[in-house]
């Protein structure tokens, strides 16, 4: 068992001839634990902008090519092949059967991931920390120390 993502259900159960001998689930709820256990935790991992000032020429194409990302079309083929895309979208028919029962398990919404939220700069301090903290050179507390003082120093 191991915690995942879409991106890696993706690969151990539709790209592996033994992946219906794989499950998902969401992580189980705990008494007294704050948030809804029905809702996955996550973020959508698509993100698109174009840069201001372009000339006409190069700001025509962005623009064409930001209707094409975020095409109805698009989403439908990435579905085929397995993609959670940040749409509501009739999934297709012929999509992937994990696919579908992951849609199915998450569609109760998503709460956010703790790192997409928080800045850039505390990101790298909180990941660092958890490698850290993983090879036994801080604890848990020393960590929530240094990630604490990141924020403020943002401020």
């Amino acid at each position: 068992m191991h915690i995942s993502s879409a991106t890696v259900d993706g690969r151990i159960r539709m790209n592996n001839e033994e992946g219906d001998k794989f499950g998902i689930a969401l992580l189980p709820s705990f008494e007294g634990g704050k948030g809804d256990p029905k809702k996955s935790a996550g973020i959508m991992q698509f993100g698109i902008g174009i840069k201001s000032g372009l000339d006409e020429q190069k700001l025509q194409a962005a623009q064409e090519f930001l209707k094409f990302f975020v095409s109805e079309d698009l989403y439908k083929e990435l579905a085929r092949k397995g993609v959670v895309v940040p749409a509501k979208i009739d999934v297709p028919e012929d999509a992937s059967p994990y696919l579908k029962e992951m849609l199915a398990l998450t569609s109760n919404g998503m709460s956010p991931v703790f790192d997409s939220l928080i800045p850039t700069q505390v990101v790298d301090v909180l990941q660092n920390g958890l490698q850290s903290m993983m090879m036994g050179r801080t604890t848990p507390e020393e960590l929530a120390a240094e990630v604490q003082q990141a924020m403020d120093d943002m401020r």
